[in-house]
């Protein structure tokens, strides 16, 4: 469970394997009124990564952050040792191909990928086509070592 004021948010992990690889994977939607819950909140995701990530296993995290890039919150999330696959696959960061919300007139990126810096980057899509709720569906490539 994540720190909240409002409504209660969580983080959701997972351990897979693809090859013999075990890889942790995390989901997560932070509050949406209070930047202060979302910089708990960060803080609460990077503890409970470290209390349940298999030593040396890539990292792969996904959500809805509510935030934007060159913010103090999207600066704490790269601070805990993650890239944005955004920008690692050679995109800009303000750049409006990669606004994710609101998806039939968009106009600001929420919507992330976050990985170890292990993970290669390859192609990565803004799906403006697809419309399952008031945020586009993102795609990567991911390459795992």
């Amino acid at each position: 469970m994540l720190r909240a004021e409002n409504l209660p948010r969580a983080a959701v992990h997972v351990r897979v394997t693809v090859a013999n690889q075990k890889i942790d994977f995390y989901s997560i939607h932070l509050g949406v009124f209070s930047p202060l819950d979302r910089s708990n909140q960060v803080e609460d995701l990077h503890n409970f990564v470290e209390d349940t990530q298999l030593p040396g296993s890539p990292i792969i995290i996904v959500g809805d952050f509510n935030d934007l890039p060159n913010t103090t919150l999207y600066d704490s999330v790269l601070a805990g040792g993650y890239v944005d696959t955004w920008v690692e696959s050679g995109n800009t960061l303000n750049s409006s191909s990669g606004y994710t919300y609101d998806s039939y007139v968009p106009y600001e990126t929420i919507d992330y990928i976050f990985t170890s810096p292990d993970i290669s980057t390859g192609t990565f899509i803004v799906m403006t086509e697809q419309h399952g709720s008031d945020h586009l569906p993102i795609y990567v490539d991911l390459i795992i070592p």
